[in-house]
């Protein structure tokens, strides 16, 4: 399936001669397919090689993408001109209100240099705050796939004979089973916690105050679970 990247990105001809398919803007405007929206954030000093190779990974999935390069808001590259980064790049102030299905970051030849000593490490830790919610929703909907057919499967064995759902009620005064759905609970809770922060981020203006979103939802989960838990 095709990659959307900037128009006239250098990349594009090398991705062409190696057979992947890539997608301009008006074409992308045209198609019925919502595609992935994948941030890219190149803290490499060689951004032009290193967005060639991510594209070429990137563009190797059966899924339509539409890649976004993104930038630190306020760091100067030496390596890449800053007329190239404003004309195929967006800082993370431009995007930082987007919803993306997944968002990259390279890494960065500074492995020598504490992290508070970094000049954008302040900006990383937003954008890591930023979308620790959105990688905790997924990780709900995957867990969520998985638990509903299992629970479904085992409340219609237990009705197959009344032998079986005598021991499915034995089974669920067990402590183990108990803090199994005290545990299930809390994880539904912050589900619904981090759906709520997701549309909140994606809906609404954005404020200071979104970063907080991630720990309201998960006091949220925990009060949930206490009041769970003193029910049982």
């Amino acid at each position: 399936m095709p990659i959307r990247i900037p128009d006239n990105l250098p990349a594009r001809k090398t991705l062409e001669h190696e057979g992947v398919v890539v997608m301009d803007s008006s074409r992308a405007a045209r198609q019925d397919i919502r595609p992935l929206q994948i941030g890219l954030l190149i803290l490499m000093p060689n951004k032009e090689r290193t967005e060639t190779q991510f594209s070429r990974l990137i563009g190797s999935t059966p899924l339509q993408i539409d890649l976004t390069l993104v930038r630190i808001t306020d760091h100067k590259s030496k390596l890449t001109s800053e007329d190239y980064l404003k004309s195929f790049y967006k800082t993370w102030e431009e995007v930082k209100q987007e919803t993306f299905d997944g968002f990259i970051v390279t890494g960065a030849p500074i492995a020598h240099i504490p992290f508070e000593d970094v000049q954008y490490w302040k900006e990383m830790t937003e954008i890591i705050e930023s979308h620790r919610g959105v990688v905790f929703q997924y990780t709900g909907d995957g867990l969520l796939a998985i638990f509903l057919p299992v629970h479904f499967w085992a409340i219609g064995h237990t009705l197959e004979s009344a032998a079986s759902f005598d021991a499915l009620l034995a089974w669920t005064n067990h402590p183990l089973t108990k803090f199994a759905e005290w545990g299930i609970v809390v994880l539904l809770a912050a589900h619904l916690g981090g759906g709520l922060r997701v549309l909140a981020l994606e809906f609404l203006p954005w404020r200071d105050w979104h970063k907080g979103l991630a720990a309201v939802a998960a006091g949220v989960a925990l009060a949930v679970g206490l009041a769970f838990a003193l029910a049982l």
